[in-house]
């Protein structure tokens, strides 16, 4: 089969340019991210070249809703802070192939924002894809019982940006958010990982 002329290029279709597959099911793969925002941050990533998660299929949601339980579970056990899931549905992406960000991020940096009028509650990835086959671009955050949705790519955005970059420690270098963040901490993803996953993988895809 020909791959698509965005297949070609996409660094998230090629597994062997991520640090390493952690888990996969049929249709999402789960890996440390390469330029972590803060030591835990992984990613969800769709085996298939999709433009975000609200153009999936039903299987491809309920395989993402599934793995994405076990990756937070991951992060709440090996770094002790709550992950946030966050994903930039058709907007502020800098790769247009679905992945689901699971960041280690201090409660503090995000309630107002969850709280926020411009955020609006959805119960699940179904609401999710509505909204995109109906208006297009959004936002998605997820927080312990907390789905929202921000439409479109405006301030909230943003300031959700800002304030996630200010918890994870980065800093500001001539007027650039920095990473403090290095391939030590991408390395450490995987070292936990592997003596995590025994009990993480009975139930739940391939490792």
């Amino acid at each position: 089969m020909t791959a698509a002329p965005g297949e070609q290029t996409c660094v998230f279709c090629h597994p062997e340019a991520s640090p390493g597959v952690l888990l996969e099911n049929e249709h999402v793969r789960l890996i440390p991210d390469l330029f972590p925002v803060a030591p835990g941050h992984v990613l969800l990533v769709s085996r298939e070249h999709l433009t975000c998660y609200g153009a999936a299929s039903p299987a491809v949601l309920a395989a993402l809703e599934e793995l994405s339980q076990t990756a937070a579970a991951f992060v709440r056990e090996e770094y002790h802070v709550e992950p946030v899931l966050w994903e930039n549905g058709g907007a502020g992406q800098t790769v247009f192939h679905a992945h689901l960000h699971v960041m280690p991020v201090a409660l503090e940096a995000i309630e107002e924002v969850i709280e926020s009028q411009h955020m609006k509650e959805v119960s699940g990835w179904d609401d999710v894809a509505r909204l995109w086959h109906s208006q297009g671009a959004y936002h998605y955050l997820q927080f312990r019982e907390h789905r929202r949705l921000i439409e479109g790519n405006g301030e909230m955005n943003w300031e959700f940006r800002r304030r996630v970059a200010m918890a994870a420690g980065m800093r500001v270098e001539g007027g650039r958010l920095v990473r403090s963040t290095t391939r030590a901490d991408v390395d450490e993803v995987t070292h936990r990982w592997e003596a995590y996953r025994p009990t993480s993988c009975v139930s739940h895809g391939r490792c």
